[in-house]
């Protein structure tokens, strides 16, 4: 009966200091997460840098050009007539 109350304790006692390395884990996590931030003490932002905006110009003349004129279209590719492959796939060989 001792070893049986004995071997409770010692599960009580695992429990426990399990859960506290659980918990000071979360802790660990939030707090370098910054959940623990005070939130009226932020850091001074950046100044944001404002780029001018650009127009944007295509130049269509290149359609017009001998390169593109000069480019060969691609020849259809046929399927195979013959069977490719095994029935199933699956099994070893």
């Amino acid at each position: 009966m001792a070893y049986f109350y004995q071997k409770i304790e010692k599960q009580k006692k695992l429990l426990f200091i399990s859960g506290g390395i659980i918990l000071v884990t979360i802790l660990i996590i939030l707090w370098y997460q910054g959940f623990f931030k005070i939130p009226g003490i932020q850091p001074l932002d950046e100044p944001e840098i404002i780029m001018p905006e650009r127009k944007i110009e295509i130049n269509f003349e290149f359609l017009g050009s001998q390169i593109l004129k000069d480019l060969q279209p691609f020849e259809e590719i046929t399927p195979s007539k013959e069977v490719s492959g095994r029935e199933n796939p699956f099994l070893p060989y």
